[in-house]
């Protein structure tokens, strides 16, 4: 039997709703044979990409030849024909009917152990499965805008306290040093700065709230835009 990358997705997929692959509360004959091949076989498998079948593969292995040979021999469900190990003929006699096909309550406890191990591995495969992943960029730009007055002799550091103070949001950061710019005549508008996440924050999120204290602001125009 040849395993491929689709035979681990199958494997990954049926265990991702099984513990076992026999589909049991209990590991199998068909637990062990299909561990043993993919060790025979020498199959590479990775945590990041087969998590689940990492972690059953690291579970079976924990367990001595010895103590895989009293698994019972059950039909798997739903396991893909493509990796059911070949089943060798059932012997036609056996030295005992009374034979624990489970082990002692030593092998119980052992069976405890490992599967408080596989819950570990579990863990340790999806964690490093979220830190294979690459996180995505956050887009941001730095915003540069002017808000100019109708009178020279409007306090700017007061308009900008109240800008700060009205305008938080998720996304948006102040550069709390703002300047007064001169115009003309005496004239002095403010220009102030900040950093916006591009998909949680826009211009008009922040200009239009100026923009609506009619009787302080004249207009909100834009300075510089650069992305980061």
């Amino acid at each position: 039997m040849t395993f491929s990358a689709t035979d681990l997705t199958s494997l990954e997929k049926h265990l991702a709703a099984h513990t076992y692959l026999s589909g049991t509360d209990k590991p199998a004959k068909v637990d062990a044979d299909i561990a043993n091949e993919l060790k025979e076989k020498k199959v590479t498998l990775n945590a990041a990409t087969h998590p689940n079948v990492y972690a059953w593969f690291s579970f079976i292995g924990l367990f001595t030849p010895e103590a895989q040979k009293t698994w019972a021999d059950v039909t798997p469900v739903h396991v893909p024909a493509a990796t059911q190990a070949p089943k060798k003929e059932a012997k036609k006699e056996t030295k005992s009917e009374d034979v624990d096909l489970f082990g002692s309550d030593e092998e119980e406890d052992a069976e405890a152990e490992a599967l408080r191990e596989k819950k570990r591995l579990e863990a340790v495969a999806a964690k490093e499965a979220r830190d294979g992943k690459k996180k995505k960029a956050i887009a941001k730009t730095i915003l540069v805008f002017n808000v100019k007055v109708f009178e020279a002799e409007q306090d700017l550091d007061l308009l900008a306290k109240k800008i700060y103070d009205t305008i938080q949001l998720e996304g948006l950061v102040w550069n709390k040093e703002h300047k007064k710019v001169p115009v003309a005549f005496g004239m002095f508008m403010l220009q102030m700065g900040c950093i916006v996440e591009d998909e949680k924050v826009n211009t008009e999120d922040i200009f239009e709230p100026i923009q609506s204290w009619e009787e302080e602001v004249q207009s909100v125009d834009i300075e510089t835009m650069q992305k980061l």
